[in-house]
C-alpha cells in the first residue's frame, strides 16, 4: 500500500517524507523511496543527514568520516532501504 503526500511547491513534502522514512527504518520497517525530483545521492544523503541531526544533504564538510559511515551503516546497512534510481527522467 502506497501513500501520497500533496502540497503546494516548497512546503516541505520532501522534508516530512525523508523524516517519515528515517523513522519508518528506525523501527526496523522496509521502506522503498522514490523521489522523482531529486537524485538517489540526494536521498540517501538527506537519509544520513537526518541519522546525524546534519544537514549533510548538499556539503559533507566538516564531517568526521567514522560518524558518517556509522550513520549511512544504520540506515542503509540493515538491507531495509530500497532507492528507486530514475536516472534522471
Amino acid at each position: 500500500m502506497g501513500h501520497y503526500f500533496l502540497a503546494g511547491s516548497g512546503i516541505g513534502k520532501s522534508t516530512a517524507c525523508r523524516e517519515l522514512a528515517h523513522w519508518l527504518l528506525t523501527q526496523g520497517q522496509k521502506v522503498g523511496y522514490i523521489a522523482l525530483e531529486e537524485s538517489v545521492k540526494i536521498t540517501l544523503r538527506s537519509l544520513v543527514g537526518i541519522e546525524m541531526n546534519k544537514p549533510i544533504k548538499i556539503s559533507m564538510e566538516n564531517i568526521d568520516e567514522g560518524e558518517l559511515r556509522d550513520a549511512f551503516n544504520r540506515v542503509a546497512g540493515s538491507g531495509n532501504l530500497y532507492l528507486y534510481d530514475h536516472f534522471g527522467s
